[in-house]
């Protein structure tokens, strides 16, 4: 991944126990990691040991490392100076490293299992291993596990006040990721708030070769941890049923290996079962199966197994057990079977061994299935928004700590409410010069936009200028409109924060820094004569140039950014108007030097004298809007007398949830 491609390309940390291939979670994990990657991330590893390292596992990541608990605080360091805004939990048995984490970043969790609600290896009762299906419970749990578990072939005590705050932590995350709806509904009853749950699509590339109908013996294939949770031993007590001539191909590593094997030589299986060991790539076992098994004896939260067999058009036999009724539909693309039963499990497979037409009609069946329900685009929306709606509440999160250092004596909290999807700050004035000279200071590239209610009905209708204002980091509230949308919504605007207050501060700040201004929009003369009118007000201000708006943007606007960037400004103030002004910042602002860059709209007008303002008392009960139609009506009557109201209207609707813009 060529990381050059992404200037400003966002930075995630993915977390896990284990680097290298183990089983489900980090193919999971890698697989993630590489399509991020291809949508412009860059995707950092932190694990916290190594188990069969492989090249093909670590090329998944910018960066790799293994790092032990006590380097929890340099390690937020060093990623929070990369630049790293969300991490990406997968499993952590740390609660020091997840707490430490949620408090510098925004986190994410994929619930890969039930390991955070569970003190067992797997989520059944000991001895007869019947599933459970209770929540967790400090003392039941505790009688359950008998507080030891098995770790690398050794049993250990278990650490239940430590597995307690794990999974406190956990429900902190800010939002968990799940694969099915049974998980969905294991982690409300756990705990979990209901609007942190995220349901991710999982996505498998469909095979290219042609579904054939295998005429030769049967290739029955498991793949799979070989652990007993996955029931690999019941699969092969069903072989043993079986009166059919097979093969099945056990691919897949764990600590029950030498036991399976034992089972199959005592079974007098091991002229019909293969043990294939670990594979990276199964693409091969799945071409020459016949069936794919899924014996799993505890809960699977969703089974990705079946996903592989259905991108090679294989037909699935699998136990009914926690999530995986969500993909296998009886008869329709495979066959579930009672949880545990070994007699189902061998009759379903003899069945389909039998008639090799239902099973290739139920795996091409399961192909279809996967290209509807299962599209890249589903998988991708269902990821990225939720990890990009997290990275701009982190970016906001950041700038509030920059506020923070900036004055000990404000109100510290940076925040925003979002109306139609886009988030507008809510802070006040003095918060918002400050957020402005700390871009300068830094020379952080920063655009700015005011936000009215005009602006938002224009969304509805402008699909380009929806998008630049929903990934703009930096929106201020500007008028009556946002305020009381603020209000019916329950999120209220803290100040109301428009260009033609803010300037005066602004150039207080340009005089006091010695900062430079240029003044670019409105027609032919506004500006030079608002910088001369700027000139009286502050003698020392530097107005560095200026530009009408009236200009060809195909054929002329390199020749402007040229004038702009030789002026050496670093506040650039853009008076085209919504949206006109957000569209030529978001075109050109890599271009464009200057550190910030401002959507001013009709500034220009008031401050050159070529239009009025409203009285001070009428601005200061939110009824300049009244002032504005008095002087031109002709021109505002539509925006005001029709415009409002049908923005309350639709701000009423998307607080019920009845509309998306």
């Amino acid at each position: 991944m060529n990381s050059s491609q992404f200037p400003d390309n966002p930075k995630i940390l993915m977390l896990n126990q284990v680097r290298g291939f183990v089983g489900g979670v980090e193919r999971l994990m890698v697989r993630l990691a590489q399509d991020l990657s291809h949508q412009g991330w860059q995707v950092y590893g932190l694990f916290e040991k190594t188990l069969y390292a492989d090249p093909a596992f670590d090329s998944a990541f910018t960066d790799i490392r293994v790092a032990d608990v006590s380097e929890i605080e340099a390690l937020i360091d060093y990623y929070q100076q990369l630049g790293v805004s969300i991490v990406f939990i997968h499993k952590c048995t740390q609660p020091s490293w997840l707490k430490h984490f949620q408090a510098a970043f925004k986190t994410a969790l994929l619930v890969h299992d039930h390991d955070y609600y569970c003190l067992r290896s797997h989520k059944y009762f000991p001895y007869k291993r019947k599933n459970c299906q209770l929540p967790f419970n400090p003392v039941y749990c505790s009688i359950c596990s008998g507080l030891m578990q098995k770790q690398a072939g050794k049993i250990k005590a278990i650490n239940l006040a430590s597995r307690w705050h794990l999974l406190h932590l956990a429900r902190k995350c800010d939002i968990s990721f799940v694969l099915s709806e049974y998980m969905r509904q294991n982690l409300i009853q756990n705990g979990w708030q209901k609007d942190s749950i995220r349901l991710l699509v999982p996505y498998q590339e469909v095979a290219e070769h042609e579904i054939s109908i295998n005429t030769g013996k049967p290739v029955l294939l498991y793949v799979g941890q070989l652990i007993r949770g996955k029931g690999v031993d019941l699969l092969l007590s069903a072989l043993s049923l079986l009166k059919a001539d097979f093969l099945c191909r056990i691919v897949g590593r764990g600590n029950d290996e030498d036991y399976l094997k034992s089972l199959s030589k005592e079974l007098q299986l091991t002229q019909k079962v293969e043990f294939a060991g670990w594979a990276a790539d199964t693409s091969v076992e799945y071409r020459q199966a016949s069936i794919v098994v899924v014996p799993s004896r505890w809960q699977e939260p969703y089974g990705l197994v079946g996903l592989e067999a259905f991108a090679h058009g294989k037909a699935v036999v699998a136990f009914e057990v926690g999530g995986i009724s969500q993909w296998l539909k009886h008869t329709v693309n495979g066959l579930l079977v009672r949880a545990g039963s070994i007699e189902k499990l061998a009759e379903a497979l003899q069945n389909l061994i039998d008639k090799p037409e239902l099973t290739a009609k139920l795996g091409q069946a399961g192909r279809q299935y996967l290209e509807n329900q299962h599209s890249y685009e589903q998988y991708l929306q269902s990821l990225v928004r939720p990890l990009e709606e997290l990275r701009e509440d982190q970016e906001m999160k950041t700038q509030s700590s920059l506020l923070q250092k900036g004055s000990s004596n404000l109100k510290t909290q940076s925040d925003y409410i979002k109306i139609f999807g886009i988030k507008i700050m809510s802070i006040s004035m003095a918060h918002a010069l400050i957020l402005m000279e700390d871009a300068l200071k830094a020379n952080l590239k920063s655009p700015l936009f005011f936000v009215n209610a005009d602006c938002l009905n224009k969304i509805f209708i402008d699909r380009e200028y929806y998008s630049i204002l929903k990934e703009s980091k930096v929106l201020f509230p500007d008028g009556i409109g946002i305020n009381l949308a603020g209000r019916l919504l329950k999120t209220p605007v803290l100040e109301n924060i428009n260009g033609t207050d803010i300037l005066p501060h602004l150039c207080e700040l340009a005089q006091t820094g010695s900062y430079r201004i240029f003044l670019l929009g409105a027609a032919p003369g506004v500006a030079a004569k608002m910088k001369d009118e700027l000139v009286l007000r502050y003698p020392d201000i530097c107005i560095c140039g200026t530009q009408n708006g009236f200009f060809d943007w195909e054929n002329e606007a390199n020749e402007v950014i040229e004038t702009i960037n030789d002026s050496k400004t670093d506040i650039l103030l853009v008076a085209f108007g919504a949206p006109r002004q957000e569209k030529f910042i978001s075109r050109y602002s890599a271009e464009i030097k200057a550190p910030l860059q401002i959507g001013v709209g009709g500034l220009f007008d008031f401050y050159s004298g070529r239009i009025p303002r409203a009285p001070l008392w009428m601005r200061k009960i939110g009824a300049e809007w009244i002032f504005r139609l008095i002087q031109e009506p002709k021109r505002m009557w539509k925006r005001y007398i029709l415009g409002n109201p049908l923005f309350l209207y639709r701000v009423c609707r998307y607080g019920s949830g009845a509309i998306k813009p």
